[in-house]
């Protein structure tokens, strides 16, 4: 029988260019056991492979489906009537583009006909596979394959009948036929990836996987296929047991900033909400009331935002969508809550990092050229001073020891720069995808998302003095005088560090994918990637709490 043709709403991934899908190292690999006489070889998956075996056999990560993806699932069922299987625990994607944090997991709907309820979901999210082409061997070595295995998944679970050619096998615990990919994509039910169908309960269901080019494909997938569940069997992750969550409707919380008695989140992903379908990125920047969570204001913002900073009298957001490859910074009024001005910066403007007189302002280039750093008065809301030129993949900044501190995830150093004289004193290597600075205790510190350390730095001596172990994948950090919380998106956690000696001294299992962090004098925010949250964390003892 012939699958039908297929159709995809907004948000769905491209038929003819899957969704890239990060995925991290570590959970228990399940192997196919195949009933037929003849087993199906690793070369039987289609064509071959840039990621060998020897990479990809690592284990494979899971995590428990984020809110997103159950309500997409529950969608499903509510529109097409029938009893639709989601899966428990995900892959989740741990490193992003140079200086960018990984994206979300995100879910679209499949239909057979545009006109007729949905067939299925459409799970993935996208990631980079191998670093920089172009750069120097001794930049790109060190990242080939960090997102496992090869480079991205891409998993659908839909209704529909077997294809022709399927042979008998048993996977993840259920009984069924299993197809190798045959092509690059065209045929039934993406060509390109191993393709599962079974019947359960009266439903004939086809589960797919893209094919990576050897074995490690089909034992990913028997892993996802046993941890199919009916959707009414599906919860999002509880939350904490102690302090406060606020959902914010929205995946992709990636930068928080705090001021006084206030949270500002800035978030550019799709929304989560199932009557709210994934309909393409749109931004908008909440202010959270930091004593409660209560969400007191939501300002839509049209552009491609990536950065933020807040004091007591703005808030600055960084804009990457100006025409002619143009970023702008958009200074809004926390007490008005309107934009008060527009402050052309050059291309693609990231972070940015404020002191008392203004903002310092990280810009990005196409094709990882050069960036550069530009300084913008709060006085004039004009940018002043020449542009420092900065490195191919500029990423976190703070400003302390009378200079800016500028972390490039590609060279895996920060700079520092003289503020008076606005050029580069120093560069300081630091380690693998450096993404956040802070300052603290007299010393500049940086998360390295790529190899699982913060990095100490001293500026009397413009070098790292300690890396300190955290976990696995830290991104935000946020400080203290005499403390540091960083974020490891990988492991889930929220890690303590004492400023004065950098000692890891608390350790918190947050769950999910933690990317933000902001201090407030009510306790340690962070945001969940993929989760569409952020949590709040007491002062008191570091306990986690959500509240919707």
């Amino acid at each position: 029988m012939t699958p039908p043709r297929t159709h995809w709403t907004s948000g769905a991934v491209s038929r003819r260019l899957p969704t890239l899908v990060a995925v991290a190292v570590a959970s228990t690999v399940v192997s196919a056991e195949v009933a037929s006489s003849k087993s199906i070889r690793a070369d039987e998956l289609g064509r071959k492979s840039s990621d060998p075996p020897a990479h990809s056999a690592k284990i494979v990560h899971l995590g428990p489906t984020p809110a997103g993806v159950i309500e997409q699932c529950r969608r499903v069922q509510a529109e097409a009537h029938f009893r639709m299987l989601c899966p428990l625990v995900l892959p989740r994607a741990v490193i992003g583009w140079p200086g960018q944090p990984p994206p979300p997991l995100r879910a679209g709907l499949i239909r057979s006909n545009p006109r007729r309820p949905p067939d299925g979901v459409d799970i993935g999210y996208g990631a980079p596979w191998e670093f920089y082409s172009g750069q120097p061997a001794a930049l790109v070595r060190p990242h080939l394959w960090r997102n496992r295995p090869c480079c991205f998944l891409h998993f659908v679970v839909q209704r529909g009948a077997p294809a022709s050619g399927a042979r008998p096998a048993i996977l993840g615990g259920r009984r069924g036929r299993l197809l190798p990919a045959n092509s690059s994509g065209s045929g039934a039910y993406f060509g390109n990836h191993v393709r599962f169908f079974f019947r359960e309960h009266g439903v004939s269901y086809v589960v797919t996987l893209h094919a990576f080019g050897n074995q490690e494909t089909i034992a990913l997938l028997g892993r996802l296929i046993a941890e199919l569940r009916p959707i009414a069997a599906l919860r999002a992750s509880p939350p904490p047991k102690h302090g406060t969550t606020v959902r914010i409707g929205s995946a992709g919380p990636r930068a928080i900033a705090a001021a006084p008695g206030v949270l500002w989140v800035l978030t550019r992903e799709q929304p989560i909400n199932p009557a709210a379908p994934w309909t393409g990125t749109r931004a908008t920047l909440l202010r959270l009331e930091a004593a409660t969570g209560a969400v007191k204001t939501r300002i839509p913002i049209r552009g491609e935002v990536r950065g933020l900073a807040a004091s007591k009298g703005a808030v600055w957001v960084a804009d990457a969508s100006g025409a002619r490859q143009e970023g702008i910074v958009l200074r809004i009024d926390p007490k008005t809550k309107r934009m008060v001005a527009r402050v052309r910066t050059g291309t693609w403007p990231a972070a940015i990092a404020a002191d008392a007189r203004g903002v310092w302002v990280v810009n990005t280039a196409p094709f990882f050229k050069r960036g550069a750093l530009v300084r913008i008065s709060a006085a004039t809301n004009r940018a002043e001073g020449r542009p420092v030129p900065l490195g191919p993949a500029p990423s976190g900044v703070a400003v302390g020891a009378g200079a800016v501190w500028v972390a490039d995830a590609i060279e895996g150093t920060v700079r520092r720069i003289d503020v008076a004289r606005h050029r580069t004193i120093a560069t300081v290597r630091v380690g693998r995808q450096p993404y956040a600075v802070a300052f603290a205790a007299g010393s500049v510190w940086v998360t390295n998302s790529d190899d699982g350390t913060v990095a100490r730095i001293d500026p009397s001596t413009n070098k790292v003095v300690a890396r300190i172990r955290v976990a696995r994948n830290p991104y935000g950090i946020a400080a203290r005088s005499r403390s540091l919380w960083v974020a490891s998106l990988g492991a889930g956690t929220i890690s303590s560090l004492e400023a004065s000696s950098g000692r890891v001294v608390k350790t918190i299992r947050v769950g999910g994918d933690p990317v933000g962090v902001a201090l407030t004098s009510g306790g340690i925010w962070f945001s969940q990637n993929s989760e569409g949250a952020v949590t709040r964390l007491s002062n008191q003892n570091g306990h986690a709490s959500k509240a919707s």
